[in-house]
């Protein structure tokens, strides 16, 4: 876990010195260094660290902090919940918050197509 050498490089371009906190994190927790979905390679542990940066919407997350959707990749709704499980800790963020967040992220359609079919509402951690 963490040896993947294209999340190596991706998490020290987008946290510079802070990027050892991942690294610890992937030690410590085999799981937060697997990739959170097959259409986001992306990890738990980057997401948490990510989410600790003054995030303001899961927009905000994945867009600017994460730099994960150049071109509007694709993000399902099964992935997205495991980002926002991911995220909601660190954020505070409560269910409710979380089907907001959802809401608002499928209502960037008009920026990212891709967008359209991810996520709908939230009923509970990881769904």
């Amino acid at each position: 876990p963490g040896t993947d050498p294209e999340a190596v490089a991706r998490a020290r371009t987008l946290f510079g010195p802070d990027a050892g906190e991942v690294f610890a994190r992937w030690r410590a927790d085999p799981a937060s260094a697997e990739p959170l979905g097959p259409d986001f390679p992306y990890t738990a542990a980057e997401v948490d660290r990510a989410s600790r940066e003054m995030v303001e919407t899961l927009d905000d997350l994945v867009d600017r902090r994460l730099l994960a959707l150049p071109g509007g990749i694709p993000i399902g709704p099964d992935t997205l919940g495991r980002i926002l499980d991911a995220a909601a800790p660190a954020l505070g963020w409560s269910l409710g918050r979380q089907s907001l967040e959802i809401a608002g992220f499928r209502a960037g359609a008009d920026r990212w197509p891709a967008r359209a079919a991810a996520g709908t509402h939230r009923t509970h951690a990881g769904v």
